[in-house]
């Protein structure tokens, strides 16, 4: 008799308990960067003694955010199962956070007896990763040099492959005395250091501008 009053004042004290517990989550919502870490806290008033903490995905028990789960394997520091003896609470890190992870993340709270308490839940707003401005001028920059490299190949090439089929054809027409030997291999030589000298002033004066650019 005495066994079961017993019995039933400390079933009624849990159930009084059960209906003053309150699991917090910390901030509502969170918005990183891709690539960045997340931080998910959660605590709970109204429970003594040891309790445990886990967390979820997208619902209450749905995916387990822990590193044994293939998505955030190796990436969350923190367990997702911290056993506590005071309600200090605990804090999860999800670190190098991408597109996906965006979703909202529930923290649950379980007794010593097994009862098992909710949070609100922390959303998670993932934002993608942006180049600044100085990188995108830095790559336009390089681009804009192998292009102008590729455009003075070009035009060296042709200039040559011209040169010599001037040289060939002014030598085809009639037997060339030695004196007009040397002065048409003069005027070919000359013409094309002009032509390539040209092409060099035209790439550099457009690498400095990219320079400037870049700068």
């Amino acid at each position: 008799m005495v066994f079961s009053l017993v019995l039933c004042l400390l079933t009624l004290g849990l159930a009084a308990v059960a209906e003053n517990v309150t699991v917090v989550q910390s901030p509502a919502s969170i918005n990183v960067t891709e690539g960045e870490i997340a931080v998910l806290h959660c605590t709970q008033e109204g429970l003594s003694g040891v309790v445990v903490y886990m967390w979820y995905r997208d619902s209450k028990d749905g995916t387990e955010v822990s590193n044994s789960t293939p998505e955030y394997k190796g990436r969350v520091n923190g367990s997702s199962k911290d056993q506590k003896d005071r309600n200090t609470g605990v804090s999860i890190q999800v670190t190098n956070v991408t597109l996906s992870d965006a979703a909202t993340y529930y923290c649950k709270v379980e007794s010593i007896t097994g009862t098992k308490y909710y949070g609100q839940g922390t959303t998670l707003i993932v934002t993608a990763k942006t180049w600044n401005q100085t990188q995108l001028l830095a790559n336009s920059g390089l681009l804009h040099t192998a292009l102008y490299c590729l455009l003075a190949l070009f035009l060296v090439i042709p200039t040559v492959v011209y040169c010599r089929k001037r040289s060939k054809e002014k030598h085809d027409e009639r037997p060339p005395s030695r004196n007009d030997n040397q002065a048409n291999e003069a005027d070919n030589v000359q013409y094309c250091t002009l032509i390539f000298r040209e092409g060099k002033r035209t790439l550099r004066t457009s690498i400095d501008k990219d320079k400037t650019a870049c700068g």
